[in-house]
């Protein structure tokens, strides 16, 4: 994986002791195989920040339990990126995606917009599945043994609570290493940053507390948007949801 991506999971589950090969690093200065537009981020890692919950003016969480977990805003704020998203011409061999998520009903959801996307729009053409069933899209157990030129990365959990409950599946650091770590070249995480600040509130950077990853996570993200990557530009950049807008007509 990139060398900047390899630090954010190398920071929140391996105590910072893995290191990139030379020649991984050299490789991290070619361009991207693909592009979501002028106006959207190069950077290794990219957090398209999805609002609060808290800043929304409603009572009721972003999230739904209903039938199971599932973020519908989420769901569009992807499709609406893959609206956007182009391989390049020049490229020798078509670019792999996946798109994963925590949750089945997140999966099912985001399976059934893409298709439709895939049918009506005639996209995604260009690029290739992440694994040998030919969808673009995977849950943390689909995806473990995998790897992607891009992957982006639906959180689902969105809501007013602090702590365990209100991370559900987020607070496993095994199953959120794997969910992070599958990304070759770009990826793009789609959550509240704000969320992730409060329910951790309470954590500590003590390695025993179940959500101290979330916090180093959190740090790291910080200290990468000050880094430059070797292909120009911030190591990681954050993107307001709001920003994201469809391709041209």
């Amino acid at each position: 994986m990139d060398p900047h991506i390899a630090r954010l999971i190398s920071a929140c589950f391996y105590d910072n002791r893995l290191d990139t090969s030379e020649k991984r690093k050299a490789e991290a200065s070619e361009l991207l195989p693909f592009s979501f537009g002028p106006d959207f981020p190069t950077s290794p890692l990219v957090i398209v920040d999805m609002l609060h919950v808290s800043r929304t003016g409603k009572a009721q969480s972003v999230e739904s339990d209903r039938p199971r977990w599932n973020n519908p805003t989420e769901v569009k704020t992807v499709v609406t990126l893959l609206e956007r998203l182009k391989a390049d011409s020049r490229s020798v061999e078509k670019p792999s995606l996946a798109v994963l998520a925590p949750y089945r009903a997140q999966l099912g959801r985001l399976i059934r917009d893409i298709d439709l996307l895939k049918i009506k729009q005639n996209r995604l053409t260009d690029f290739r599945s992440f694994n040998e069933d030919e969808k673009f899209c995977g849950t943390v157990d689909s995806s473990q043994g995998s790897e992607a030129d891009l992957v982006i990365v639906s959180l689902v959990r969105n809501n007013p609570q602090t702590g365990i409950p209100a991370l559900g599946f987020l607070r496993d650091p095994r199953r959120m290493n794997v969910l992070l770590s599958r990304a070759r070249q770009q990826l793009v995480i789609v959550g509240s940053l704000e969320f992730l600040r409060e329910a951790s509130r309470h954590a500590t950077e003590d390695p025993k507390d179940e959500l101290s990853f979330v916090l180093r996570f959190l740090k790291t993200v910080d200290l990468l948007t000050a880094e430059r990557c070797a292909r120009g530009g911030p190591a990681a950049s954050i993107v307001k949801a709001h920003d994201i807008r469809g391709p041209k007509s």
